[in-house]
């Protein structure tokens, strides 16, 4: 995605190397995508999300003590392991809502297109009532 190294800027902390990586890479997708788009927003997603675990790994750390790819010690393996089981349950809920959703536009939409039938059937009927009225 973007190529810039963020660890390389020894001043600053790895919260804030992460956090100018975030919007970096923000400001990249911005520049790609249409303000507002569903494009845009899952790409930020996206980078949050790789952001995130780039922090996690310790990619924003001193480059001489990151953790490499793969080799994690216990501590930042059971870190990664618990907030793969929030990520997922929060994906749960957050399926189960949207699948919610899904069902009610649905009941929304053949209610819509019912009601619709109905008035149109009404207004052919009035016009024909008139057409032999006359």
């Amino acid at each position: 995605m973007l190529s810039t190294d963020y660890r390389d800027t020894a001043t600053d902390s790895p919260e804030d190397r992460a956090a100018k990586a975030f919007q970096a890479a923000v400001k990249f997708h911005s520049s790609l995508y249409k303000k507002g788009s569903a494009d845009l927003e899952i790409a930020i997603a996206n980078a949050l999300g790789q952001n995130i675990l780039r922090e996690e790994i310790g990619y924003f750390e001193d480059p001489l003590n990151a953790a490499q790819p793969y080799k994690f010690d216990s501590r930042t393996r059971d870190r990664l392991a618990a907030h793969t089981r929030q990520d997922v349950a929060a994906l749960y809920g957050l399926v189960t809502s949207l699948t919610r959703s899904t069902i009610n536009l649905r009941r929304q939409v053949v209610f819509l297109w019912w009601g619709a039938i109905m008035i149109a059937a009404t207004n052919i009927s009035l016009l024909v009532f008139i057409a032999l009225a006359e």
